[in-house]
Order: structure tokens, then sequence, then C-alpha cells
């Protein structure tokens, strides 16, 4: 009984570790340049809106109707 113990709190121990190290964000670099991952678009400042365009599209007939 004392053996299993000792093995359930090493292992509780090595996964608690793990976890810690895995949501660490000290030491994450970034991907390298030719892995072949596109960088995201560059967002908007905030409080900006985009332009409209000025054209409305024209709503498309609800299904089961005839479009004159």
């Amino acid at each position: 009984m004392n053996k299993s113990r000792a093995h359930l709190a090493l292992f509780a121990m090595v996964a608690s570790m793990s976890l810690v190290v895995a949501c660490s964000k000290e030491d994450d670099t970034p991907p390298p340049a030719d892995s072949g991952m596109t960088t995201p678009a560059p967002q908007a400042a905030p409080g900006t809106a985009p332009e409209p365009s000025g054209t409305t599209p024209e709503p498309s007939p609800a299904p089961g109707t005839s479009a004159q």
C-alpha cells in the first residue's frame, strides 16, 4: 500500500509539472520562417470600422418562392 501511494504521488507530481511546463509562456519561441506557416493578417486598429462599399446587394428570394 505504501509503495502504491509513493508511485501515485510521484505520478501526480510529474503530471502537474508537465502541465506547468506546457502552459508556460516564458520560453515560447516563434516558429521558424521556413516552416510553411503563414503569418496572420494584421488586424484593424481598435475603434476603426471598415469603409462601406456604397452598394448594397439585393436580398435573395426566400426558398420556395419564385423570383420575378
